[in-house]
């Protein structure tokens, strides 16, 4: 059974936010095709009132979080959002 990830990221001008990851798209992009073969079926990046929030969908927990907890780039991405 898959399960699904959402993560809230407050920001506080989602306009430059969203700028910002447009203006870093090869390394998303990097880390978006690392998770090919990890397990990540979905993905999906929203905006909301003063927040990005990414939508995942992995095929288990575990996957998600040997992912994320092993690959210090993933974590870095948050960054690039202001």
């Amino acid at each position: 059974m898959s399960v699904t990830v959402t993560i809230h990221f407050p920001v506080s001008d989602v306009a430059k936010a969203i700028e910002g990851l447009h203006g870093n798209a090869q390394f998303l992009e990097e880390i978006t095709e690392s998770t090919r073969g990890a397990g990540m079926l979905h993905h999906r990046f929203v905006s909301g009132d003063g927040e990005l929030m990414v939508i995942d969908e992995w095929e288990t927990a575990k996957q998600f979080q040997s992912f994320f907890d092993g690959n210090p780039r993933s974590q870095t991405s948050w960054l690039l959002s202001g």
